[in-house]
């Protein structure tokens, strides 16, 4: 038993200091443009090239922000501090929830995409029901969601569909 757990430690030490380095080193205008590129469906490319987690934890941990935002402006009178922690964890479940059953799903319809890849699209994918939220709010209205959110949505599925084989989709190749 001690020699798994140390088998563990060491295989964890290994993996942060190769794989968390790289999966942080991306710049802020790329972050942006994978941020942007989320919105359109066909252009994950960039994602799919090199996923990163930068944008996708700031992306998550600026959800619940802007949900506390939207309630102090639609006037619900919340206690900013006690909703925070949960707004928090409600936006972490969330992600790595998604990630989880598209990782999935993706096994089902035998997809090539790696959890990885998954993590980063449905985190990228968060900038964009976060723009849809705030101007849901501002223009008092549901169309924001749709407009903003139905691409954001299409933009993971053809990602999902290019990953996929042809073969396992009812396509001829």
């Amino acid at each position: 038993l001690v020699v798994l757990a140390e088998s563990a430690f060491w295989t964890v030490r290994n993996f942060n200091h190769r794989d968390l380095h790289a999966l942080f080193d991306v710049s802020s205008r790329e972050v942006v443009l994978r941020g942007v590129s989320a919105l359109v469906p066909g252009a994950h490319r960039r994602v799919m090239r090199r996923p990163d987690m930068y944008g996708p934890l700031l992306a998550v941990m600026t959800l619940p922000q802007i949900l506390l935002l939207a309630m102090d402006v639609s006037h619900h009178h919340c206690r900013r501090d006690s909703l925070l922690g949960k707004a928090v964890m409600v936006a972490l479940g969330l992600w790595l929830g998604l990630s989880a059953l598209y990782r999935l799903t993706g096994y089902l319809v035998g997809s090539t995409v790696r959890f990885r890849h998954i993590l980063s699209l449905c985190g990228y994918s968060f900038c964009g029901w976060g723009v849809a939220v705030l101007l849901s709010y501002g223009f008092r209205s549901e169309v924001p969601l749709v407009v903003v959110g139905l691409p954001t949505a299409l933009a993971m599925g053809c990602a999902f569909w290019e990953q996929t084989p042809p073969s396992r989709l009812g396509r001829n190749p």
